[in-house]
């Protein structure tokens, strides 16, 4: 299968560790141990939305009927989900040097505990971060599965570490 590369004006992947890093430059030490069993967690929830590839079937179906489609949201709600979009993927919203293997997306959206987030930069808003993510990514698996069971073929995009910018 051929799959879409990322194009000469994507930008470079971000890595959450590393942002952190960058603004909380007191107790890293002390917060990466506190933190270390969500980055763990988030982190296999991840490398399973990959491995999950190898679940493809043969049968590309490539357009969702309306009673799936509620299905998927009915569903997603269950797992907590906030809200759904979809969209067509293009290279340049494909992190540098990353590819993906279908350019129709949906995404999945969870909002996070604003109290959490107003405290950045702080062990609180990391906690509240990879909550989210791994929470997240273990929904998305989830989602996933449920697709290839309607015969789907599916690439599930962790929320770590992933392979595009959600934000173009």
């Amino acid at each position: 299968m051929e799959t879409i590369k990322s194009s000469e004006t994507s930008h470079e992947g971000l890595n959450v560790q590393k942002i952190i890093k960058a603004y909380q430059k007191k107790k890293i030490i002390k917060d990466e141990i506190v933190m270390l069993p969500s980055i763990i967690r988030t982190i296999l929830e991840s490398k399973k939305s990959y491995k999950s590839i190898k679940k493809n079937i043969t049968l590309n179906k490539t357009t969702i009927d309306d009673d799936i489609l509620e299905k998927l949201k009915a569903y997603a709600a269950t797992l907590g989900v906030g809200d759904i979009g979809f969209a067509k993927v293009k290279p340049e919203m494909i992190f540098k040097d990353k590819e993906i293997l279908y350019d129709n997306a949906i995404v999945f959206l969870m909002e996070m505990k604003r109290e959490a987030i107003d405290q950045a930069p702080s062990l609180n808003t990391q906690k509240e971060i990879f909550r989210t993510y791994y929470v997240l990514g273990k929904n998305i698996n989830l989602l996933a599965s449920f697709m290839r069971k309607k015969g789907y073929n599916v690439q599930a995009g962790p929320a770590l570490d992933g392979d595009v910018n959600y934000l173009c």
